[in-house]
């Protein structure tokens, strides 16, 4: 069982991930603190909504393929919604859906290569993975 699907079975369960990396990243690398910020407020979002799916996945036992199509439009909902997008015109529509892709199965990807026993660490009542991913 991968990371992912732990995860996602970890929803279920009450257990959650906590990402505690960009207060490293920004004490290491302090000309970075406004990108990490955007990363830090997007990443888990779409960390969120990946295992969300995988959650539902696992309970309607869809295949990947079938996980990743309904992933796209949540990484969608917070692509659109970052501010590096929110209120500017899109010219390449094409080009958009493919970062948006790629989003998302970078995502799942990332999540699927770390250690499944890493979901372990972190009980519910002390997460503070909690983003809200705009309807």
């Amino acid at each position: 069982m991968d990371f992912l699907k732990k995860i996602g079975l970890a929803i279920n369960a009450g257990t959650v991930l906590v990402p505690y990396l960009s207060p490293l990243i920004k004490g290491i690398f302090p000309s970075t603190a406004p990108v990490v910020q955007n990363i830090n407020d997007e990443l888990p979002a779409f960390a969120k909504a990946a295992a969300q799916i995988e959650a539902i996945g696992a309970t309607l036992k869809l295949q990947g393929e079938q996980k990743l199509q309904i992933l796209i439009p949540q990484i969608g909902q917070v692509v659109a919604s970052s501010s590096v997008v929110l209120g500017k015109k899109i010219k390449d529509k094409a080009l958009y859906e493919k970062a948006v892709l790629g989003y998302a199965q970078a995502t799942v990807d990332l999540l699927k290569s770390i250690d499944p026993d890493e979901v372990d660490k972190v009980s519910a009542a002390s997460h503070q993975w909690n983003p809200v991913i705009p309807d």
